[in-house]
């Protein structure tokens, strides 16, 4: 269709000549409009003229031809049907110099955004603050420089309550040096919902660079819903970098944080605080600051995905978290980096809380994965743990599972705990926790592969099967886990320790375990240390108030004098293990001694237990072995019996009881050889009910 034309006359008024349909309408002159309806499908052409807008200038199909330069002016009201692929903030007098306070023309551009497709910035620096977004609109800043002039009290830099927009590339300078956090607002603070912002970079918020709300407000209810922050950098805020703000408990909203980098959170707030959200995923993010990183409060569903997490290593005296888990449920982190911080992931939650796992994850130099509570089902697996001072860390955790990790130079691996009364009921026996750890592997780690404490409760199982070892030393004194990293002790004078099950404070303290399984494990040691303290060994039960199971086989131990320690074995209802030696191919000449010290018990051993002992060699002489007991101080010595072998029989079987060894802390066993030839030993030690 062709268009007509028509030049307007500055000698006549605007509403006398716009009157034709189809037509292009230039103009060259300034022209007051006053509640004006245009004709339609017309062309408003702008060549350096201008309209002064009083009351409503309300569109038919109207389209608008002009460049970057002031067409529009006065009160400006658009209402009606307009075809404007893009709008521009110069239309309405935006200068973009970086000097001249364009608030007013911008606020028309946002206000009238019903009337075009999108808003496009030319790349240029605008000085402006408040603005309200109250229609949908897709505004793309096309990297503009854009920077904050002053903030009202409780003002924000951009307000929105529209639903449906997109805001992208953009670059904003809070200026939060020259405006006071009390007074001032925030970057972003959202209200609407299924809103994007992508593409850009904030500095110096003068609070949080991001404020979602979710709540009543004014008598309207707002969810933030649906909100995405993709590819934001964010940098220095004074406060928060994201902040989901709950004005009553809904759990209604759904947050995406994806791809986005935040520097220097040293403010009072976190790079990412979010709390009652119905559903979380934060993707692809790099964290970097001093404060806690990530906190997620109140959280019903949450996915932490293939992110960064760190701080400043040794100059960071901040003891928070990169992530903190409180009151949350349903939480998956995933193929995530933590390092440089005090504290890996804490998770603080309350009885209700559930279901967390941690998979796929790696730590350096931190307290790695603490947990807290009465929490239910956390589990961790395929997650890497380098030089941290307790890897992972649960008290009265009721479904605890630690799966295929790996730990490499950390001063405790796993540190498990009862030690709490459930809030809800002060029967200590209603915490009944279960732990399985299994297809684990720990090298040159510090202190022990496993510290588990029951002070108060119940654990009903811990597993811990097919665990590998290797290098553990065991320290006297904690030291600073940096410390012993640096070498800065003696290894021969300390002892090897790796799993350590004791009650804390009293030996009366109301703790319990009904089954504890010990299978398949492979402990490595490549010097031998000996033993000098009591209570020190690869595998030490302390003080437990009973323990109706114990079952200890299959377990693979090279280079270690005291594989099994008890204390107060009396306690113990039952024990069954296979203690297992084989030894090198030997002399077993006349005189010549073996020493096996397998294991160490205090007071006395209500239990029986039975030794096994076979060997092979190379000659028929089979005169006999001799077995003492050792107490283990002293060194004073019980020989037990001297017997003869028959051949036909596979194990020569020796049955003792307390009786034998009640004065005896350590059980150790010399084999006096009286033989010709060469050959192996086997002992096995098995106790039976």
């Amino acid at each position: 269709m062709e268009y007509n034309y028509k030049l307007l006359s500055k000698d006549l008024s605007f509403a006398s000549q716009v009157i034709q349909s189809h037509t292009i309408y230039e103009i060259k002159d300034i022209f007051p409009v006053n509640n004006f309806t245009m004709p339609n499908d017309c062309i408003l052409m702008f060549t350096g003229g201008l309209l002064v807008i009083e009351g409503t200038l309300t569109g038919n199909y109207t389209k608008i031809k002009c460049g970057l330069y002031r067409c529009f002016s006065g009160n400006i009201n658009l209402n009606g049907k307009w075809i404007i692929s893009e709008a521009y903030p110069q239309w309405f007098g935006a200068i973009g110099d970086g000097e001249t306070d364009d608030t007013f023309a911008i606020r028309y551009l946002f206000a009238n955004a019903h009337c075009y497709n999108k808003i496009s910035f030319p790349n240029m620096n605008y000085l402006f603050s408040n603005i309200d977004i109250t229609k949908q609109c897709y505004i793309d800043f096309n990297g503009s420089h854009l920077i904050c002039l002053s903030l009202g009290y409780s003002k924000n830099f951009f307000t929105i309550y529209a639903n449906n927009c997109i805001i992208e590339n953009f670059i904003i300078d809070g200026n939060s040096e020259s405006i006071s956090i009390s007074n001032g607002g925030h970057t972003f603070a959202v209200y609407g919902n299924n809103n994007i912002f992508r593409n850009g970079k904030i500095s110096n918020s003068v609070q949080d660079s991001f404020w979602l709300y979710a709540g009543l407000y004014n008598g309207i209810e707002y969810l933030a819903d649906n909100t995405l922050i993709e590819n934001i950098v964010i940098n220095y805020p004074r406060r928060n970098g994201v902040m989901q703000l709950y004005d009553s408990q809904i759990f209604k909203s759904s947050i995406i944080i994806r791809g986005c980098r935040f520097y220097n959170i040293n403010g009072v707030g976190e790079a990412i605080q979010l709390s009652y959200c119905k559903n979380v995923l934060s993707e692809n993010n790099y964290i970097k600051g001093w404060n806690v990183q990530q906190s997620l409060v109140h959280i019903k569903y949450a996915n932490i995905i293939n992110s960064i997490y760190e701080g400043y290593g040794d100059d960071d005296t901040n003891i928070n978290d990169h992530i903190d888990l409180t009151f949350s449920e349903n939480i998956n982190i995933s193929k995530c980096l933590f390092k440089n911080r005090p504290l890996g992931i804490a998770i603080n939650p309350s009885n209700t809380s559930k279901k967390t796992q941690i998979s796929e994850c790696r730590f350096y130099d931190n307290q790695g994965i603490v947990s807290f509570k009465n929490y239910n089902d956390i589990k961790i697996n395929n997650c890497s743990f380098y030089g941290c001072r307790s890897a992972i860390s649960g008290k009265n955790v009721k479904l605890f599972s630690i799966l295929n990790n790996y730990f490499e130079e950390c001063f405790v691996c796993m540190y498990i705990s009862c030690d709490e009364i459930d809030n809800d009921n002060d029967n200590p026996s209603n915490l009944k926790l279960i732990c399985n750890i299994q297809n684990n592997v720990s090298i040159r780690c510090g202190n022990a592969f496993l510290q588990c404490e029951p002070y108060i409760g119940n654990f009903e199982l811990i597993s811990i099967i097919q665990n590998t070892i290797i290098d553990l030393h065991q320290f006297n004194i904690k030291p600073d886990y940096k410390s012993w990293q640096n070498n800065n002790y003696n290894p021969l004078e300390q002892v090897p320790g790796a799993i350590a099950i004791y009650a804390l404070g009293s030996a009366t303290s109301i703790n319990s375990i009904n089954l504890l399984e010990i299978l398949n494990n492979k402990y490595i040691q490549e010097q031998l240390y000996s033993p000098h303290i009591a209570g020190s060994g690869i595998y030490t039960f302390s003080k437990l108030s009973s323990c109706d199971d114990i079952v200890f086989k299959n377990n693979t131990i090279n280079n270690i004098n005291l594989p099994l320690y008890i204390d107060y074995p009396e306690r113990l209802k039952k024990i069954t293990t296979d203690y297992y030696y084989e030894s090198e191919e030997i002399d077993l000449s006349s005189g010549k001694v073996f020493n096996a010290r397998c294991m160490s018990v205090v007071n006395s051993l209500n239990t029986p237990f039975a030794i096994y002992i076979s060997y092979t060699e190379n000659s028929s002489n089979d005169t006999g072995i001799n077995i003492s007991f050792c107490d283990g101080i002293t060194n004073t010595e019980k020989i037990s019996y001297i017997t003869e072998q028959e051949k036909s029989t596979e194990y020569q079987k020796f049955i003792y009881t307390n009786n034998h060894i009640s004065k005896y802390r350590h059980l150790k066993i010399n084999c006096l050889c009286n033989k010709i030839g060469s050959g192996k030993i086997i002992i096995r030690v098995y106790y039976i009910d």
